[in-house]
């Protein structure tokens, strides 16, 4: 939410599916049920066309992670049928790092121009309703995609030792930072600035609070120490 209402371009709309009905300036927060990420995303198909909204690019994003506030307005002439990062940037919350990885495959989050986004698909549905790292990479192959510079990539990945994919244990989330790149190679991306700080200011309050932490009875800067020791010596 905070990077949405940061972005510096006013034609767009961001759905907010959730537990409430309002509009605040850009966004729309809608009542949905709970589901699957797969449900939600027919969920807020089906309301695009119930409500005849029109748009010119679709994009999926996940609420804990960061668009790059900057990322409409430098594509707003853009024709191409997909804008997607070839470096995947990522933010760890307790370490407050950044790290820029090449991948080949696609994020989450790109942008899906409209014909591409709503392109059925062999098993009925829509192709922003696919697989980003398999379906995705195969309706574009030799495709044309506008890949975003390493300098303005189009956002950043939150993680945390909470992260779903991660585990609160010391060893095992070093070993999950150390999946996403080499973090020797870590260095602030500076369109996300402004927001990192904001985060990290978020993320000290949780961090003190958390009933994981005392339960485990290991220190932040303990847990720190040894993940730093581990990849950024």
């Amino acid at each position: 939410m905070l990077s949405l209402k940061s972005i510096e371009y006013d034609n767009y709309a961001a759905i907010i599916l959730g537990e409430e009905e309002k509009i605040d300036g850009n966004l729309i927060f809608v009542k949905a049920p709970n589901g699957t990420k797969g449900e939600r995303l027919k969920f807020a198909m089906d309301y695009l066309i119930a409500q005849n909204i029109d748009y010119e690019y679709l994009c999926r994003f996940d609420d804990d992670d960061i668009l790059n506030p900057l990322i409409l307005t430098l594509y707003k002439n853009t024709k191409a049928m997909c804008i997607a990062d070839k470096h995947h940037a990522f933010f760890d919350l307790f370490t407050k790092r950044c790290l820029q990885t090449k991948r080949t495959w696609m994020a989450n989050t790109v942008f899906l121009r409209k014909d591409c986004a709503t392109c059925l698909m062999p098993d009925g549905r829509t192709l922003i309703e696919q697989d980003h790292a398999e379906e995705w990479m195969n309706f574009f192959k030799e495709k044309e995609v506008k890949f975003a510079s390493k300098k303005h990539p189009i956002y950043l990945r939150v993680l945390s030792p909470t992260s779903e994919t991660a585990n609160i244990d010391a060893n095992n989330y070093q070993n999950y930072l150390k999946s996403f790149g080499n973090w020797k190679n870590a260095k602030t991306i500076l369109d996300f600035k402004p927001l990192i700080e904001k985060l990290n200011i978020i993320g000290k309050d949780f961090y003190k609070n958390s009933p994981i932490f005392i339960q485990r009875e290991m220190s932040a800067n303990s847990f720190i120490k040894r993940i730093a020791k581990r990849f950024f010596n």
